[in-house]
């Protein structure tokens, strides 16, 4: 079952409804809660679906 990708530019509360449906159709499959998270999570880095941050943003080499 293909996962929906996450068009670019999608805003942050877009990418967070289709994550989650990512996660429950992938679960209603079958998959372990973990295995269906990290795939998600995996599909929205893989289509752009926006930069990665974290907490901290890295300092830039001078």
């Amino acid at each position: 079952m293909p996962l929906k990708p996450t068009p670019k530019g999608a805003s942050p509360k877009t990418r967070r409804k289709i994550i989650s449906q990512n996660i429950r159709e992938m679960m209603a499959a079958g998959h372990p809660q973990k295995q269906a998270v990290a795939a998600a999570l995996s599909e929205d880095r893989r289509t752009g679906g926006g930069k990665r941050g974290g907490k901290r943003a890295r300092k830039a080499k001078s």
